[in-house]
């Protein structure tokens, strides 16, 4: 299908990472999603954190006064939880996109192990076994 589209109608996007930021906000005024914590595609949580996000925001709003310490206690608990996986997700990438042979046998290797599957699982189980607040 590629070859046989023409070159200018392909949309090449690059994928570029940016470091976690230490806080999102000041004041009455806080970042969500991406805004806050934009990451790789590699482990398919974009919209997921953002919806964690929204849960959380909305939880600390109705439990915190004044709103700006609930701005603030939102960032708090949620920083460590998206910072970690905007950085499994470089880690990710960078393992699984690997152009170098000899690297890519070897991650080929340990991932068809079971350590190599033990790993994924215990990675996979700490980023879709967070309980966000009952609202």
């Amino acid at each position: 299908m590629i070859a046989a589209t023409d070159a200018d109608a392909i949309l090449q996007n690059d994928i570029v990472d940016r470091p976690p930021l230490p806080w999102w906000g000041r004041g009455p005024v806080t970042l969500l999603g991406d805004a806050a914590h934009a990451t790789t595609p590699n482990l398919g949580q974009g919209a997921c954190q953002a919806l964690e996000d929204a849960v959380v925001l909305a939880d600390c709003v109705r439990r915190v006064q004044p709103a700006e310490a609930a701005l603030r206690e939102y960032e708090r608990l949620r920083i460590p939880r998206t910072t970690a996986i905007v950085r499994d997700s470089q880690r990710s990438g960078r393992l699984f996109q690997t152009q170098q042979p000899v690297l890519a046998a070897l991650r080929n290797w340990f991932m068809g192990s079971l350590a190599g599957r033990g790993m994924a699982i215990r990675m996979l189980r700490d980023v879709v076994s967070y309980r966000v607040p009952r609202l």
